[in-house]
């Protein structure tokens, strides 16, 4: 399948619907029973793939897949364009619904609340370390902290150590989009501020000055 899929994107095309149904498992019926063979996955429905130019404005339709098409997908704007990484999100989806038997929450929901249960924890045991952890490496929500080409991805399957550092990227990526938007609600927790530059500050200073001068000059005149 990463081998399929890296064809595809060295010319620029992009699968953008990998899915359980598009994913068809062949068997040899001269190898015996197909039992004791390992299968060989051949990916179906090219319908969703397109052509997109390196030097191009991306203007793709949206096909979704709830579970398995990544966030890009349901609105691809400039900060969040479609590349291999969006073909790395779907099929680490794929393989983690093989592992928990279930598809991983829909892409928007994880952007605002991430409630998944990490592949290295689900398939604890039962599956190599370096093949769970990039499965949650090619899970990461954002692209940009994705593996961002099958050959990256084919490193953190192979390396527990490439996995876990695409994991780190993505965590403290994350941590820092966390501190800015608890600071933007603690500003707007505060109310709007009067920011007066230096200029500003003594031209109020001295407006003030001014009105308390008048204030006395009319008491005097009252007493």
């Amino acid at each position: 399948m990463t081998g399929a899929l890296a064809i595809l994107h060295h010319q620029n095309t992009y699968h953008r619907d990998v899915a359980p149904d598009n994913i068809l498992m062949l068997f040899d019926r001269h190898a015996g029973p197909f039992l004791e063979q390992r299968p060989h996955p051949l990916l179906l429905d090219f319908g969703a793939a397109r052509r997109v130019l390196s030097d191009a404005t991306q203007n793709l339709t949206a096909i979704l897949k709830s579970g398995y098409s990544p966030v890009e997908q349901y609105a691809s704007t400039e900060g969040m364009k479609q590349g291999p990484w969006t073909d790395i999100y779907a099929l680490s989806a794929v393989l983690y619904t093989a592992i928990t038997g279930k598809p991983p929450p829909p892409a928007v929901s994880r952007y605002i609340r991430d409630d998944m249960v990490p592949a290295v924890e689900a398939g604890k045991g039962r599956y190599s370390e370096p093949f769970l952890a990039a499965i949650d490496a090619g899970l990461t929500v954002r692209p940009e902290d994705r593996p961002q080409s099958m050959a990256q991805f084919a490193e953190c399957l192979a390396s527990e150590k490439a996995a876990r550092a695409t994991l780190a990227r993505a965590q403290a990526a994350k941590l820092v989009e966390e501190k800015k938007t608890a600071q933007r609600k603690k500003d707007a927790a505060r109310g709007p501020r009067l920011v007066l530059t230096r200029k500003q500050g003594i031209a109020v200073a001295g407006a003030g000055v001014a009105l308390v001068a008048v204030a006395a000059a009319v008491w005097r005149w009252l007493i």
